[in-house]
């Protein structure tokens, strides 16, 4: 499919924790220089730009020199808090050198579930972008819970991506990754990119693109 890359005014862009942590559990600190490089590269080609970025977790883990996710949620609710202040400071001190300005947005599904909520939502979405703001966000993982009488999880930061192209009437959603393509739950078995096309039903605008990083 030829995508005519002119007309995308909005895009959404998903950056999942396995880019932004090395494998030895340190902060891929040139990963996140190049995607602030080339986000600031879309601004100034007037492209509005939303970043929803997993990460919490891992930098968490870093910041606490642990070496493993811990095993009870409690811990990993912390764990998570902490990460995620050290993960957005750094994006904000990395963001500045090119003259950008990042906010941060966390969710959680019944935030989104809720007309009122969702309303608010939007437009805190809609005033950042109008002065210029790139809105970093992630899910609230210090305080969501997956339960039966009050499940407030999105999943994965993949779907709370879909969600937040939906909410914003993004252009273009673009998931960065280092696997081949989108995957089938998580089966292992990748439907690569043309199974891209499907999960546009979770937003209503054009195309979703996946790229392995790198690339």
């Amino acid at each position: 499919m030829k995508r005519d890359f002119e007309a995308v005014k909005r895009i959404v862009i998903k950056i999942g924790t396995s880019s932004l942590v090395l494998p030895n559990g340190k902060i891929n600190l040139a990963k996140i220089d190049q995607l602030a490089f080339v986000i600031s590269s879309l601004v100034s080609k007037d492209k509005e730009i939303v970043l929803v970025s997993s990460g919490a977790m891992g930098f968490g883990l870093n910041v606490l020199n642990m070496e493993k996710r811990p095993a009870e949620m409690a811990q990993q609710q912390a764990v998570s808090s902490v990460g995620q202040v050290a993960m957005m400071s750094l994006y904000s001190q990395i963001f500045s050198h090119y003259r950008m300005t990042v906010s941060q947005i966390l969710l959680t599904r019944d935030v989104v579930e809720y007309p009122e909520s969702l309303a608010n939502v939007t437009n805190a979405f809609e005033s950042l972008l109008s002065i210029g703001v790139i809105p970093i966000v992630n899910e609230n993982d210090a305080v969501s819970v997956d339960e039966m009488d009050h499940a407030t999880k999105f999943g994965d930061n993949d779907r709370l991506s879909a969600v937040v192209a939906k909410i914003v009437k993004a252009d273009l959603l673009i998931m960065l990754s280092d696997i081949d393509g989108l995957f089938d739950k998580k089966s292992g078995c990748s439907r690569r990119c043309q199974a891209a096309q499907p999960c546009c039903r979770y937003y209503r605008r054009n195309y979703c693109f996946c790229r392995r990083i790198g690339q």
